[in-house]
């Protein structure tokens, strides 16, 4: 064998060991997926006797009711159901979500347009076994994001071998919303990580939004608009989920405090934040059925609470600026925005109120000082609260 033929063995071989490298990941993510929808699919023939399809609980049973109004009526789901709480009938609630629009959807491709009632039976009897299965993708993308792809082929076999609850509500027959609130809340999360991920690249400040500068700010903007998207389709599927607006306020309050108290600026993280609760208030709001106050229905409290959150971000950024125009302690900074945050146990809009002494709005709700009335907006903040950020600014 000559040199040269030897040479481009080695080459081959080379090259060959470095797309083994670099995309090992595949082949095994999608065994690990195959092997996640048989495990949740393999008992499938114990739900069909006498091509008659059953379901596992009775959650499903609502589900097929509204899907197949949904097919017939596409995309428009069933507002009231005439069949529970017979013979008043009762409204659908947190039945007639974006799931069952998902899963209408997907029996009208499998159908040609006009499926029968076995196929949309069908469909929704394998929809939490394949919704199971596809939450390992934004699952391994989160991993990823936090410790690499070998992290997230991890996270993704943990999740595949993983018992209990998970596994139990998204085997084949378990036909509620369980599964796709699990997929939708991991693509929520995933968005977000990727929208802070772009803030920390781009750095968007408040000065371009006021120059209205789009080229810089096309980029965290439009992520930011796809985060919001994602936590208003988590919500749409299930409009219970609205608290994750309380988890991830949490986690804003924290970021935030501790980006200033390192030096960083804030506002980058903060309207990336912004604009996503805005987003998602916004979509929610275009799903409101009833003008009340509910957790269990598309109301105004989901759409409230997200504005609610964006509207705090916009203070704590503020705060920061303030902070810095006064040359106040950075380390004051954590306190007043916890003393604003946790002073009061809130997550209500009837806890929205504006007090004249204090500025007190959070991610969590607007708080106010409890000796201060309530007739005007102030943007002074107590004096109190002053005087002791004023004798710690020689420290700083």
């Amino acid at each position: 064998m000559s040199q040269r033929t030897e040479r481009w063995l080695t080459l081959d071989r080379d090259v060959l060991y470095e797309r083994a490298v670099a995309l090992y990941h595949v082949p095994v993510l999608v065994l690990l997926i195959a092997f996640m929808f048989w495990n949740r699919a393999r008992m499938w023939e114990k739900f069909v006797t006498n091509d008659r399809v059953y379901f596992s609980g009775n959650d499903a049973w609502y589900h097929l009711r509204q899907t197949t109004y949904t097919v017939h009526n596409w995309p428009t789901t069933m507002p009231f159901d005439p069949w529970t709480n017979f013979p008043a009938g009762t409204a659908s609630g947190q039945f007639g979500t974006f799931y069952d629009q998902i899963v209408a959807t997907v029996a009208l491709i499998i159908g040609l347009g006009s499926p029968s009632q076995q196929t949309i039976a069908l469909t929704l009897l394998f929809a939490p076994a394949v919704i199971g299965a596809v939450t390992a993708i934004p699952v391994y993308f989160i991993g990823r994001r936090i410790s690499g792809r070998l992290g997230g082929v991890t996270a993704v076999l943990v999740l595949s071998l993983t018992a209990g609850g998970f596994l139990q509500r998204s085997l084949v027959g378990f036909s509620d919303h369980h599964a796709a609130e699990a997929l939708f809340q991991a693509l929520a999360f995933l968005a977000i990580m990727v929208a802070l991920r772009v803030a920390s690249e781009e750095k968007p400040v408040y000065e371009l939004v006021a120059a209205r500068e789009t080229e810089p700010l096309s980029r965290p903007f439009g992520v930011a608009a796809l985060a919001g998207l994602a936590i208003a389709l988590y919500i749409w599927v299930w409009p219970p989920g609205i608290v994750i607006a309380a988890v991830l306020s949490i986690f804003f309050v924290l970021q935030l405090s501790l980006e200033y108290v390192r030096g960083e600026s804030p506002e980058h993280t903060a309207i990336v934040g912004i604009v996503a609760f805005a987003v998602a208030g916004v979509l929610t709001a275009v799903r409101i059925s009833t003008f009340t106050f509910t957790a269990t229905d598309p109301s105004l409290l989901q759409p409230a609470l997200l504005f609610t959150v964006a509207l705090g971000l916009v203070v704590m950024a503020a705060f920061a600026r303030v902070f810095d125009s006064r040359n106040i302690n950075r380390w004051l900074y954590p306190v007043l925005i916890q003393e604003a945050s946790f002073s009061r146990s809130v997550l209500s809009p009837s806890r929205f109120r504006i007090s004249t002494r204090t500025w007190c709005l959070s991610p969590c709700g607007l708080l106010d000082s409890p000796r201060q009335p309530h007739n005007g907006l102030s943007l002074r903040p107590s004096h109190s609260v002053w005087r002791k950020a004023l004798r710690t600014t020689g420290s700083r």
